[in-house]
């Protein structure tokens, strides 16, 4: 709706500084969002340990975010430069969603594949707090795998070691 306003009247300043003033808090409200969505994932995971958490609540407020950012930065005054626009094509182009590897520890050839994806995607990513990590590798694991992992409680501490668990066990090139 605000960007409708927006696209008719651009210079609209008191507009403008409403939406701004809106703006600025809705990372906050991201943050927050996250948290309970993780607590609740957290609390379904220790009812039912068996049962895969489900993300798409998750995945659809994180795609309506992305179109909240990508207005945001259009029609909103930015106190730092926008990045020069890229010249190379395949960079416009929106890209399919990125899926994480499933891995159930019954197919030890998976481990690979699971263990690139999940490290590039999930694991060396700085931006993701250690909950968020934990429910997207509870998420990303079936079978043995994850009972591997519930042998730490599903807290928000636990990722480190459930991270190294699975590699200890499954980077094993005995196995």
């Amino acid at each position: 709706m605000w960007q409708k306003t927006l696209k008719r009247n651009p210079n609209s300043s008191s507009k403008l500084e409403a939406i701004s003033i809106r703006y600025a808090t809705f990372s906050n409200v991201v943050q927050k969002f996250h948290s309970v969505v993780e607590e609740i994932v957290i609390l379904k995971q220790k009812l039912k340990q068996d049962e895969a958490p489900n993300y798409d609540l998750l995945n659809t407020f994180d795609d309506l975010y992305g179109t909240i950012e990508y207005l945001a930065a259009k029609f909103l005054p930015s106190s730092t430069p926008d990045p020069p626009e890229s010249t190379d094509p395949d960079r416009r182009v929106r890209m399919p969603k990125l899926e994480l590897v499933k891995f159930s520890g019954d197919d030890l050839s998976v481990w690979p594949l699971f263990y690139e994806n999940f490290k590039y995607l999930i694991h060396r990513k700085s931006e993701f707090a250690k909950a968020e990590k934990l429910q997207y590798l509870l998420g990303s694991l079936t079978g043995k795998a994850l009972v591997t992992c519930n042998a730490f409680e599903a807290t928000l501490n636990n990722y480190d070691s459930s991270w190294k668990l699975l590699e200890d066990t499954y980077n094993d090139k005995n196995i």
